[in-house]
């Protein structure tokens, strides 16, 4: 089933108050409607400047994972850009309210050192049933650094793969067709966030409300062509970021 812009803008609002991340409930108002940062809309900012690390004037930085009129204020009145962090989801109100202003909405580019790390990819396979090497050949395509593992213990391929994520700049992939046990194994390591992928969109989701670093695939359930998409898309995310109010217990 294709999911519409609405259907999965509703899936972002009730995944972020579940989760206590909106400061009203979901079918609220409309200032609660959540939109992913990295929609067509935005310009990119430019590459990061080494010389200077000055701000220009007029650029409003916020960190917040999620945006709103009442996280930003009165910043809005004298800028000329809103930079929002890679993966924030900003409300729709705000982007009206920037486009009202001339305010032009840009995604912060990671530094170079980020950019490098996000490129490593953990890419991890349990049993012999599923042929890794075109994944890991796309991925390569793509610019990426892929340690392909091969192991016929779960146990064992999480606890590796915990390892290797362990620096903070890789992104796990696991391919397992026992999806739930490996999800829940791979989350009792400090570090790793897991999310196990369904469709496209909802994968993003799921990705974006706990800042995963880790994706795990049930071949067996899922088209190759599928597979590759979904894979590709999180990998070139690099690693989430926990929201801080879960860092407690996710990190």
């Amino acid at each position: 089933m294709v999911q519409t812009t609405a259907d999965i803008d509703r899936i972002v609002r009730e995944v972020l108050a579940e989760l206590g991340l909106l400061s009203q409930p979901a079918d609220s108002t409309e200032e609660d409607r959540v939109e992913p940062a990295d929609a067509p809309q935005p310009e990119p900012a430019s590459p990061p400047r080494p010389a200077s690390p000055a701000r220009p004037a007029g650029d409003v930085v916020v960190s917040e994972r999620v945006v709103t009129l009442a996280a930003i204020g009165e910043r809005l009145a004298s800028a000329r850009r809103l930079v929002v962090q890679p993966r924030a989801v900003v409300t729709p109100a705000v982007r009206d309210e920037l486009r009202r202003r001339n305010v032009t909405l840009v995604v912060e580019q990671p530094t170079a050192a980020a950019a490098s790390a996000a490129n490593r990819v953990a890419l991890t396979v349990l049993g012999s049933k599923t042929d890794p090497k075109p994944l890991a050949d796309e991925l390569a395509r793509l610019g990426m650094v892929v340690d392909l593992q091969t192991f016929d213990c779960l146990v064992r391929a999480t606890d590796d793969m915990a390892r290797r994520l362990a620096d903070g700049g890789t992104v796990g992939v696991l391919l397992s067709n026992y999806g739930a046990v490996a999800m829940c194994l791979a989350n009792r390591h400090q570090g790793v966030r897991a999310v196990l992928a369904s469709d496209e969109s909802r994968t993003a989701t799921d990705a974006v409300s706990v800042g995963a670093n880790t994706l795990i695939l049930e071949p067996r359930r899922m088209a190759p062509e599928t597979m590759r998409q979904i894979v590709t898309a999180f990998c070139r995310q690099g690693p989430g970021v926990c929201p801080e109010e879960l860092r407690e217990r996710l990190d």
